[in-house]
């Protein structure tokens, strides 16, 4: 049987729709839309950079979401989560998952 999606928003003040689903080997999927497409975009977070974020996050001390596009493409973002998902797979969009994977993981708890 496939997956369901969930329905969840970013967090802050300005939160984004997503849906999201976890498949049967721990890759997560994010479906969300940006303004200008006219179909969502899936993205895949495969399950080892799922590990590799984790040991990102293993201090845990609080990490800027650090993913704005300008400055990703430029390399003067700071560290932070999007800036780690860029060197794992140097995608802006890829990194801008920053803010859907840091919505799910803290409104589940993995997250403090």
């Amino acid at each position: 049987m496939a997956a369901s999606w969930s329905l969840s928003h970013t967090l802050g003040e300005k939160e984004k729709t997503f849906y999201w689903r976890i498949d049967s080997r721990g890759n997560i999927f994010i479906k969300r839309k940006f303004r200008k497409d006219i179909f969502s975009r899936i993205d895949k977070i495969s399950c080892n950079n799922l590990d590799r974020l984790q040991g990102f996050m293993q201090d845990r001390e609080w990490k800027d979401l650090a993913n704005n596009a300008a400055k990703l493409y430029m390399g003067t973002e700071k560290n932070g989560i999007g800036k780690f998902m860029y060197s794992l797979r140097p995608e802006v969009p890829y990194a801008q998952l920053s803010s859907q994977l840091a919505a799910i993981f803290y409104r589940s708890e993995v997250w403090e």
